[in-house]
């Protein structure tokens, strides 16, 4: 399976997430591909989910998300326990270790931070992807902002599913704005 698997193929633009609490939601539907253009409902991307609100817990359940691929470190995830944790398609696959964040935390550069995650974190990508792939739609994937270690995973899958470097760049910068 690819990433094209995942993300499937269709024509629609759906539009954009609302989630209450929330405000880094995005799903990763309408980007362009040799097949057509990725499945809009398939794979949403969004900060941590500590400050949802109850209406945006339902809301998020009325999307459908069956999966929710938690990036945080085993720290992270200890000090803001996931409101969702419960879900049975919950699974916490950290990218960074405690140690790594501290890491990367000293990493002034936000391409280097990138680059950091994709020379050293190899590995734990590898395993992210396969989950995500293997796990059924609709996706959610998060980190704690939803910008660095969320933009790497995301610009790796629509890679994958062979979006254009243009439309993941615009996708990566978009994030951290919010």
């Amino acid at each position: 399976m690819t990433g094209e698997d995942v993300l499937g193929s269709a024509g629609s633009n759906r539009g954009g997430i609302t989630w209450d609490g929330l405000y880094n939601v995005r799903d990763l539907g309408g980007h362009p591909t040799p097949s057509g253009r990725t499945r809009f409902g398939a794979v949403v991307r969004s900060e941590g989910l500590s400050l949802i609100s109850e209406a945006g817990r339902s809301a998020l359940l009325e999307y459908g998300i069956r999966t929710i691929i938690d990036l945080r470190s085993p720290g992270e995830a200890e000090q803001e326990v996931h409101p969702l944790r419960d879900l049975a398609g919950y699974r916490l696959l950290p990218l960074l270790d405690d140690a790594a964040v501290a890491e990367v935390d000293g990493i002034a550069a936000v391409p280097e931070v990138y680059a950091y995650m994709v020379e050293r974190r190899g590995e734990q990508l590898v395993t992210i992807l396969r989950a995500m792939i293997d796990s059924p739609t609709p996706q959610l994937v998060h980190c704690r902002a939803g910008k660095d270690r969320t933009g790497v995973v995301v610009a790796l899958l629509l890679a994958n599913a062979g979006v254009g470097r243009a439309f993941i760049s615009t996708t990566t910068r978009s994030a951290t704005a919010c």
